[in-house]
């Protein structure tokens, strides 16, 4: 599972068209991957996907809910969800159409892609989720998650520069980062655990316009 979530267990299949509610399961879309070396690094929604299944099966809950009650709700997270539908109290999302932002609605995700993908959460939320990396499973002054969780994600492997949903900075300050784009939506995130610091940016853009956070986060 750890190959999974370092994109180092063969899968090379991105499964774009996968994310779409085309009715397909997953198993449907492992059947039809294409695959490499094992070891070797390869980008994959797939892995994740894969990965929420596996909560799915051995926990005998949907993903959604699973995530709500064992993290959301003891994170204190109050508006955090995996869910596909769009919360009642949500802005809408743009995507550029010949040079102008245009609103636009998210597409009908899969919820089998939704792992890999896809949380709704207020900003408040959102600094809730970059405290428990920076304060290492801490919500306030109690240790809600095991401090040992936290550094096994935030441990940088010696032969890749990506592991466990995080991508390592590399030259000056140490930090971890990912981004995020969906159908109408950019967002991306970094932590500095050593100095208890963490950052994010959302917009409400998908387009390579939209990449500005990433931007902002390079400096």
């Amino acid at each position: 599972m750890r190959r999974a979530a370092s994109f180092t267990a063969s899968t090379k299949f991105a499964c774009s068209s996968f994310t779409r509610n085309s009715g397909k399961t997953i198993e449907t879309v492992i059947a039809e991957a294409k695959f490499g070396p094992v070891g070797t690094f390869a980008y994959s929604n797939l892995n994740y996907q894969l990965l929420g299944r596996i909560i799915e099966k051995a926990s005998g809950t949907p993903y959604a809910d699973f995530v709500h009650e064992r993290i959301f709700v003891p994170a204190g997270m109050k508006t955090a969800s995996a869910r596909s539908e769009a919360p009642n109290e949500h802005v809408d999302g743009h995507q550029y159409m010949f040079g102008f932002p245009q609103s636009r609605g998210e597409p009908d995700y899969n919820p089998v892609a939704i792992p890999s993908m896809f949380i709704w959460m207020s900003a408040e939320d959102m600094v809730q989720w970059i405290r428990l990396f920076t304060a290492r499973g801490k919500v306030g002054d109690k240790q809600v998650f095991p401090a040992e969780l936290f550094d096994k994600l935030l441990e940088k492997p010696a032969d890749s520069d990506y592991a466990m949903g995080w991508l390592y900075q590399s030259g000056g300050p140490a930090f971890a980062k990912h981004t995020g784009v969906t159908g109408s939506y950019t967002s991306a995130m970094a932590v500095m655990p050593e100095r208890e610091f963490g950052v994010f940016v959302l917009t409400t853009l998908n387009s390579w316009m939209g990449l500005a956070p990433t931007n902002i986060l390079n400096g």
